[in-house]
């Protein structure tokens, strides 16, 4: 087995652009290793782009199959070649956008990086929430239709590990909320910070149980440090 070090730097090779993301493909390829048993078998990589980490996924999870989608030709080129190159078998990749997927329950792991910042919609009300509850609230209406159509290609009992860009603690939070209400409890336990490119993972689990104040307060205390200077105004 190769390591992830010598992995990126066979994909920077074959995909020079690889090389602007390698911090944060070298986090989330470390995560992955140190996680290993969260991983399923049959895994989709949503918003893949180039398919760095579909193409890890598929590398360390020889008997999973990886189904990796975006909605951007170009990316989905250069992931095909990607894969090629690395005689993967096990792996596929489609240009679709998830909001086009139809099928229920196609996948015990959901992977997305940085999605939901692109995904959500605006929110209407923002500037009228005058406390931070109100703020999350809103967001997480925003966040509904993308976290409802995670929850239904992943299927009961399963995974989903997410690292999101958001630009505020209330936003974060309110996508957590979107998360639980869709089906998908936050599982705080496994969040992490990366320093690069300022994402936040969590692991969430279909049909895991928690009350939504519970995750409310979780999301809240763990995201402290990316607290708006309104949240005062409760």
């Amino acid at each position: 087995m190769h390591s992830r070090n010598e992995y990126l730097n066979q994909v920077s090779k074959i995909i020079p652009e690889a090389k602007d993301a390698r911090d944060y493909y070298a986090q989330m390829t470390a995560w992955i290793d140190s996680h290993r048993n969260w991983i399923g078998t049959d895994i989709m990589d949503i918003g893949c782009g180039t398919g760095v980490l579909s193409c890890y996924l598929a590398r360390v999870f020889p008997h999973a199959f990886v189904l990796g989608v975006d909605r951007d030709p170009a990316v989905i080129a250069a992931a095909r070649k990607l894969a090629h190159s690395l005689e993967l078998p096990n792996i596929r990749f489609v240009c679709e956008d998830i909001c086009g997927i139809e099928e229920k329950n196609l996948c015990d792991t959901v992977v997305v990086s940085g999605l939901s910042h692109e995904m959500r919609g605006e929110p209407d009300g923002l500037a009228a929430a005058d406390s931070y509850p109100d703020r999350c609230r809103v967001w997480q209406r925003a966040y509904m239709k993308y976290a409802r159509r995670l929850a239904r290609v992943l299927a009961a009992g399963g995974v989903l590990i997410a690292a999101d860009r958001f630009s505020s603690n209330d936003a974060g939070c309110g996508l957590y909320l979107a998360y639980h209400k869709a089906g998908i409890t936050p599982n705080f336990n496994f969040y992490q910070k990366f320093p690069s490119g300022d994402r936040h993972l969590i692991l969430g689990n279909k049909g895991m149980h928690a009350p939504e104040e519970a995750v409310f307060q979780q999301a809240r205390e763990l995201l402290r440090d990316r607290v708006s200077d309104r949240e005062e105004a409760e």
